[in-house]
């Protein structure tokens, strides 16, 4: 199965601990994106399911809030999933990471 993560939290500790914690949960192969804002990995998350193609197959997606936005969620900000064709994609929900995938 194919693994796709795209987060904020992109060092190489963190990148490595997340495709760990994926592959181990999951049992696939792990490509890791790392970026820098919701509208970029809105972006990424557009061309991942591309490439995918609908098969079979995860998308995670956890780009979290900055500057005090998150506040406005008591328990940090929700998640929730779609599938597109045999892909379940699973993301933050706040800001505009899904903002490419409405259109």
């Amino acid at each position: 199965m194919n693994i796709t993560i795209i987060n904020d939290c992109r060092d190489a500790n963190a990148a490595g601990r997340q495709a760990a914690r994926a592959a181990t949960l999951l049992g696939g192969t792990v490509a890791f994106i790392g970026v820098t804002n919701d509208l970029e990995a809105s972006g990424n998350l557009i061309d991942a399911l591309d490439a995918i193609e609908g098969k079979g197959g995860i998308v995670l997606v956890n780009v979290a809030p900055r500057n005090g936005t998150a506040k406005k969620w008591e328990n940090g900000t929700p998640f929730g999933y779609f599938w597109y064709k045999e892909t379940l994609v699973l993301a933050s929900v706040d800001g505009l990471t899904l903002s490419l995938v409405k259109k």
